[in-house]
């Protein structure tokens, strides 16, 4: 991260601070084969992801000097890549983002849970033995969506079927997933996240937009819901459509 400020270009696989904030000109991004189970064939196809950006763009644009000596392609990455990555990878933006997003919320809570005898703690414990006795009843029964070709921006509505026998529908939140599929239907990257509205008789129903061109695909999903929990999935529950 120190890098960025001094003017060096990153070349690497896209993780962490990198896939945060890489815009696709602020340096290179190796291709990840991290979904590849043989070690040596993910090293053989990264280097050759490596291999492929230093030939044919880094060198090419590191050499390509002007008349007077400069590589100016070169400096103009350079300082866009200051001016993308600059604002993300100084230790004041770490500081301003631990503060305000986990020290001041874990704060908050705990003085929640502290406030009248510890009431909200109390209710909180009690919602949580009754959500995961009756998490096993809960399930997805049936989507249904558009399914055909789409275009990029298209919007598209879907519709599930949940059974939450036990649990009132304040317990859970029902969300759909969608984003570009890969040819055997997974998920290429972090699918975009969009909750469904509760309709009546078990229904729940929203919209999504069509992200990209290409292989799209989604799925629903049922977590327990409530405005107390730190995080959604901390009690590791979720019933998957399919």
């Amino acid at each position: 991260m120190k890098t960025a400020l001094n003017g060096a270009l990153n070349c690497s696989i896209l993780a962490g601070w990198r896939d945060e904030c890489y815009d696709g000109e602020n340096g290179w991004a190796i291709n990840s084969a991290d979904d590849d189970p043989d070690l040596g064939r993910r090293d053989a196809r990264e280097a050759t992801s490596l291999f492929g950006l230093l030939e044919r763009e880094i060198m090419p644009l590191y050499y390509d000097r002007w008349s007077d000596g400069i590589p100016h392609g070169w400096i103009e990455k350079m300082q866009h890549n200051w001016r993308s990555l600059g604002p993300f990878v100084t230790a004041a933006r770490m500081v301003r983002d631990y503060t305000t997003k986990l020290y001041e919320p874990a704060a908050a809570s705990s003085n929640l849970m502290r406030d009248e005898e510890g009431t909200a703690a109390r209710d909180l414990a009690g919602w949580k033995r009754r959500v995961l006795s009756s998490w096993p009843l809960v399930k997805i029964v049936d989507v249904q969506c558009d399914t055909e070709p789409a275009h990029e921006g298209d919007r598209r509505t879907v519709k599930a079927v949940v059974e939450i026998d036990g649990l009132d529908v304040t317990d859970v939140t029902v969300q759909v997933l969608h984003g570009p599929v890969d040819s055997a239907g997974e998920f290429v990257g972090i699918p975009a996240v969009v909750a469904l509205a509760y309709v009546g008789e078990g229904v729940f129903e929203g919209e999504y937009s069509v992200g990209d061109a290409g292989p799209y695909g989604l799925t629903v999903r049922a977590m327990p819901s409530h405005p107390h929990m730190v995080n959604p999935v901390e009690l590791g529950l979720i019933a998957w459509a399919g």
